[in-house]
């Protein structure tokens, strides 16, 4: 088990450091192996002596819980991820995660604002204090951009250009 945590440790290492992940995306990854380790634990099983059919079952019992597909998908992925990195630093011989196909998701359409939903949203901010209006210039900005929070979040003052007007 503290191998097992080990070689997480260094497989999320790497994801920052040599493949430039996101935070965002290494919490994931982490918090799905713990997850798969959690499985393999209860089971007794080693991590060499996971099969395909043992990540197969832990995806099984990730559908039977409710998780939705994208859900599932997103476990797979990193699953296969760590495996490959397992393989290539050559920690375990074969990669079981290799050959198992990623579940069909279905495509959502997201929900749109009508005319009058969008002015209140933009009007919700008050008129007055600098809180107020750094609020109303965010959900502006991200209105007619289409930024995400988190990339809102990472906007830095250098990305404002006043003499193009972007």
């Amino acid at each position: 088990m503290l191998a097992m945590k080990a070689h997480i440790e260094n497989f999320l290492y790497f994801l920052e450091v040599e493949r430039g992940v996101s935070h965002n995306t290494i919490v994931s990854y982490k918090k799905d192996l713990e997850k798969f380790i959690g499985y393999l634990d209860k089971r007794g099983i080693t991590l060499t002596a996971v099969r395909r059919e043992d990540i197969i079952s832990f995806l099984m019992q990730l559908k039977d819980q409710g998780l939705s597909s994208g859900t599932v998908s997103r476990n797979l992925a990193s699953l296969k991820t760590f495996w490959k990195f397992l393989t290539t630093e050559q920690v375990v011989k074969e990669n079981p995660a290799s050959i198992i196909e990623t579940p069909k998701t279905w495509k959502t359409i997201p929900e749109i604002l009508n005319k009058d939903e969008v002015e209140k949203l933009l009007n919700a901010p008050p008129d007055h204090g600098w809180i107020g209006i750094r609020d109303r210039s965010i959900l502006e900005l991200m209105y007619a951009s289409g930024l995400r929070v988190s990339e809102v979040k990472d906007l830095k003052k250098s990305s404002v250009n006043m003499e193009v007007g972007f």
